[in-house]
C-alpha cells in the first residue's frame, strides 16, 4: 500500500545517513534504533501512540533530568479564564523553577511584556486534571516544576495563550524578561498588503495556520490572537480581491456580534472556523472554487453579446416613441438596453 511504500522510502533515506529506524511497535532496543510513530491529522490517529512513546522514553532515560525546581520559575500559559470570586485567572504549566504567592511575574501580551504580581496560587485537588478540575482547586503558597496550576493576579487583560510566564526577582531579571516577552509577542508571520485574515487562540496555533497557508501560496493580510470580533469581519470585508474576503479561525470562537455581521454582510465576508487546520484549508479551497464560479458567472452577465434581428412584415404595431414591432432573432442574443444598428448607423 501507499503507507508501506512511503515507510520504506523513509527507512532508506535515514539509512543513507547512518540511522536505523523502525516502527515503534517493532523496536526492541530504543538505544540502537529510532522509533517511527505514524500520525495522521486527517484521520485523527497516532497522537496517543506518539505521547505514549515519548512518556515511556522520558521515564526510562530521563528519570534524573525531569525535575527542575532550581532558579526562577518559568511556565507556559494555557489559557485565561474568568473565575467567580477570583476574576481573571491563568491556567499555567510550570516547567522550570518555582513560583510563590507574591512573586513578580512577566507575561506576554499583544503590546509586549507586562509585569504583575501573583495574588493567589491554586493546584488541582488530588489526581484531578487541570481541564476537569472544575471547582476542585486547593490554595497553595508555592509551586514547583513540573506542575499545573492556576494563578490569580491583577492586570491580566490581553495575555496571550501559548506564551511564556517568567518569574523575576530583581531589576536585571525584569529587564531581561520584558525583552524576551517583547520578542515573543512579535509574530513571525509575513503579512501582505492584500490577502486573507487569520485568527487563533495561541501564538503557536496562529503560526501553524500561517505556515500551512504559505505552503499553498495564500497571502495573509492580517493575523491576530483571540476570538473573531465584529472589527475583524469589517477588516475582512475591506479586502480588494473578493477571493480574499475570508477570515479563517483556528481553535477560537466567533463573537455573537461578529456572527450577525457575517450574516448581514453585503460584501460577502466568509468565516471559516475549526479546531483542525486541515478542515479549515479544505473548506477554504471549496469556498474559493465556488466563489470563483460565481464571479465568472457574474462577469459573463456583464459581457455584451452581439445579436441580429429580422423585422417581421405586417408586425409593426407602433412606428415611433416608442416603436413597437415584431422581430425574429436570427443570430446571437439580445436584451433590454442594447442599441440597434442598421447599415452601421444607430437607430
Amino acid at each position: 500500500g501507499l503507507f508501506e511504500q512511503r515507510y520504506w522510502d523513509l527507512v532508506g533515506q535515514f539509512a543513507e545517513h547512518g540511522f536505523n529506524i523502525d516502527r515503534y511497535d517493532r523496536v526492541t532496543d530504543f538505544t540502537q534504533d529510532i522509533a517511527l510513530v505514524p500520525v495522521s491529522a486527517r484521520e485523527g490517529e497516532g497522537i496517543q501512540d506518539l505521547l505514549a512513546v515519548v512518556i515511556g522514553l522520558a521515564e526510562r532515560y530521563l528519570d534524573e533530568q525531569l525535575t527542575d525546581i532550581e532558579g526562577s520559575g518559568e511556565g507556559t500559559v494555557l489559557e485565561m479564564k474568568e473565575e467567580r470570586g477570583l476574576g481573571k485567572t491563568l491556567d499555567v504549566i510550570l516547567h522550570r523553577g518555582s513560583v510563590k504567592k507574591g512573586d513578580e511575574i512577566v507575561l506576554v501580551t499583544n503590546d509586549g511584556g507586562r509585569a504583575t504580581r501573583v495574588k493567589g496560587l491554586f493546584s488541582p485537588r488530588g489526581m484531578s486534571e487541570m481541564r476537569d478540575a472544575g471547582n476542585r482547586w486547593d490554595a497553595s503558597e508555592e509551586a514547583h516544576a513540573a506542575s499545573g496550576l492556576k494563578i490569580s493576579a491583577p492586570d491580566l487583560d490581553g495575555v496571550l495563550a501559548g506564551t511564556t510566564l517568567r518569574v523575576v526577582h530583581n531589576d536585571s531579571e525584569r529587564t531581561e524578561a520584558m525583552a524576551a516577552a517583547r520578542a515573543e509577542s512579535e509574530l513571525s508571520i509575513e503579512l501582505e498588503e492584500e490577502g486573507v485574515c487569520i485568527k487563533a487562540d495561541t501564538v503557536g496555533g496562529l503560526e501553524a495556520l500561517a505556515k500551512e497557508l504559505n505552503a499553498i501560496d495564500v497571502p495573509i493580510r492580517m493575523a491576530s490572537i483571540g476570538k473573531v470580533s465584529r472589527r475583524d469581519i469589517r477588516n475582512t470585508e475591506a479586502a480588494t480581491n473578493p477571493l480574499h474576503r475570508v477570515i479563517m479561525a483556528f481553535s477560537t470562537d466567533i463573537l455573537p456580534d461578529a456572527i450577525t455581521e457575517v450574516e448581514s454582510s453585503d460584501a460577502g465576508a466568509k468565516h471559516i472556523g475549526s479546531d483542525i487546520i486541515y478542515r479549515i484549508l479544505e473548506e477554504h479551497e471549496e469556498w474559493v472554487e465556488q466563489r470563483t464560479r460565481e464571479l465568472e458567472e457574474a462577469s459573463r452577465e456583464q459581457v455584451v453579446y452581439p445579436g441580429r434581428i429580422l423585422l417581421l412584415p405586417d408586425h409593426t404595431f407602433r412606428i415611433s416613441k416608442p416603436a413597437v414591432v415584431g422581430v425574429r432573432v436570427v443570430a446571437g442574443r439580445i436584451h433590454v438596453g442594447q442599441y440597434l444598428l442598421k447599415e452601421e448607423r444607430r437607430i
